[in-house]
C-alpha cells in the first residue's frame, strides 16, 4: 500500500507545528532571537548617530520627513489629476508642494496624505524590517523613488539635496546587498525609527492653523476643517493623530501575528 507524501516526510502522526518563515532567516536560530538581534543592531546605530552627530541627525530626519510629507501631497494629487507638480523645500526646514485638487473630496485626501504618508512609510519599514518580508523590494522602491522625485520635481537648498540623494543611495545599497537578513532588517529598522522620530516631532503641525500668516496659506488640518464645514480646526488634529497612530498599530499587530505564527 502506498504511503502518503506526509507520512514519508514525517513520522506517523507527526506534523510541523508552524511553517518555517520565508525570506532571509537562519533556521538554526529562533526567529525571536534573530529579531532581537536586528533590533539591538538598529538601536546601536540610532544611539551612535544621535551621540556622534545629534544636530545633523535630527535635522536630516526632519528634512526627510518634510520631503516625504510633500511627496505624499504630490503623489496623491497626481492620482487625481494626472500631472506631477513641483515640490519646494525651504532652507529653514519647511516646504510645500504644488497640488491641483479636483474637488472637495480630493482636497481633503491630498491634505491628509501629507501627514499620513511619512507615517505609512515609517511603519512599513519597521514592520517589513522585523519580519524580513520584501525588504529588498521596499528599500529599492523607496530609494529609487526618492532619487527620481528629488531629481525631477524637487527644488531645495544644496544641503537638503545632498541629504536626500544620500538617503536614496543608502536604501538602494541596502537593497542590492547580497542575500542576508540581519543587515537588511537592521537597516529597515534604523530608517523606520529615524523617520518615526521626524513624524512624531512634527505631529504638532496638525494643531497649527496657519503656516504663514503673511501668505495666508492654510495648514493641512485647516484645509480639512474648511472642506468639512468646520468653523475652526475642531476635531481634525485629533483625527490626523489617530490616523497616524493607526498605521503604527497595524504594523505592530501584523508583526506580532507573523511572529506568533513562526516563533
Amino acid at each position: 500500500m502506498l504511503r502518503s507524501i506526509a507520512s514519508r516526510s514525517w513520522p506517523e502522526g507527526a506534523f510541523p507545528r508552524r511553517l518555517p518563515p520565508l525570506g532571509f532567516w537562519r533556521h538554526d536560530m529562533p526567529v525571536g532571537a534573530q529579531m532581537a538581534l536586528a533590533v539591538a543592531l538598529a538601536t546601536a546605530c540610532v544611539a551612535i548617530s544621535v551621540i556622534a552627530l545629534p544636530l545633523a541627525s535630527f535635522d536630516a530626519a526632519q528634512r526627510a520627513t518634510t520631503f516625504y510629507h510633500e511627496a505624499s501631497h504630490a503623489t496623491v494629487s497626481y492620482l487625481f489629476n494626472g500631472d506631477w507638480l513641483p515640490i519646494h523645500l525651504h532652507g529653514e526646514g519647511g516646504g510645500h508642494a504644488m497640488v491641483l485638487p479636483m474637488g472637495s473630496a480630493s482636497r481633503i485626501v491630498i491634505a491628509l496624505a501629507g501627514m499620513i504618508g511619512p507615517a505609512i512609510l515609517a511603519a512599513a519599514l519597521l514592520g517589513f524590517g522585523l519580519t524580513r518580508v520584501l525588504t529588498s523590494t521596499l528599500l529599492g522602491a523607496v530609494g529609487g523613488s526618492t532619487a527620481i522625485v528629488t531629481f525631477f520635481l524637487t527644488t531645495a537648498p544644496g544641503s537638503a539635496v545632498v541629504m536626500l540623494y544620500s538617503l536614496a543611495a543608502a536604501m538602494i545599497l541596502l537593497a542590492l546587498l547580497p542575500p542576508g537578513g540581519l543587515i537588511k532588517s537592521a537597516g529597515c529598522l534604523f530608517l523606520g525609527a529615524w523617520l518615526t522620530w521626524g513624524v512624531f516631532n512634527g505631529i504638532s503641525y496638525a494643531d497649527v492653523e496657519w503656516i504663514d500668516p503673511q501668505q495666508t496659506q492654510p495648514s493641512d488640518a485647516k484645509i480639512v476643517a474648511l472642506e468639512l464645514g468646520y468653523g475652526d480646526l475642531g476635531d481634525v488634529p485629533d483625527m490626523i493623530k489617530l490616523l497616524t497612530g493607526c498605521f503604527y498599530f497595524l504594523s505592530a499587530f501584523l508583526t506580532l501575528a507573523w511572529w506568533m505564527r513562526h516563533r
